[in-house]
């Protein structure tokens, strides 16, 4: 942000998605779609996941350590981009694949198509994304959200024992 600041860009809102449009605008008109995608991954720190329309084709990115999740499929004819299966599942489509760290895909009218795949080194997975921010029938990254949860109280209980008659999570609430 500061650095585009610098270089006289105005912004409109506080938001991180505004910094990358603004990066992704830049470098797209300065060198095409698929070098501007891959400028931009380079170019950015930290964690997304995106789809955005460019000239009626759907394209749909995640940062190169694959901190936020993204997976696709389709309902009908139509894809669909989402941060976690169950939103697909919930509208009745098909689960295609998660788009990888680093990723990017090109959704037209004749299909889809990795257009780049830049992964890190290494993957960093948001653990926030399997106890806190997920529905508990999710699968990201092909591991279960609900089993991911199990796994993680029985190390834990394990690490830390706790005399308890019932343990929830915190959200509990929330899939009520």
């Amino acid at each position: 942000r500061d650095d585009l600041k610098r270089k006289g860009i105005t912004f409109q809102s506080h938001l991180d998605t505004e910094v990358l449009l603004m990066v992704l605008s830049k470098e797209i008109g300065e060198h095409g779609v698929k070098n501007g995608f891959k400028n931009t991954l380079g170019i950015l720190k930290g964690s997304y996941s995106c789809a955005l329309v460019i000239n009626d084709k759907l394209y749909a990115f995640r940062d190169p350590l694959g901190i936020r999740p993204l997976i696709f499929g389709k309902v009908g004819n139509n894809y669909i981009v989402a941060s976690e299966s169950a939103v697909i599942d919930v509208v009745g489509g098909t689960i295609i694949r998660d788009i990888e760290p680093g990723e990017v895909i090109e959704f037209s009218d004749t299909g889809f198509k990795t257009i780049l795949s830049s992964p890190a080194i290494r993957k960093a997975h948001c653990m926030f994304e399997y106890v806190y921010f997920s529905r508990p029938d999710s699968i990201i990254d092909n591991v279960e959200v609900y089993k991911a949860r199990i796994m993680m109280g029985r190390t834990l209980a394990k690490e830390a024992p706790a005399k308890a008659d019932v343990v929830v999570p915190y959200r509990f609430w929330q899939n009520a």
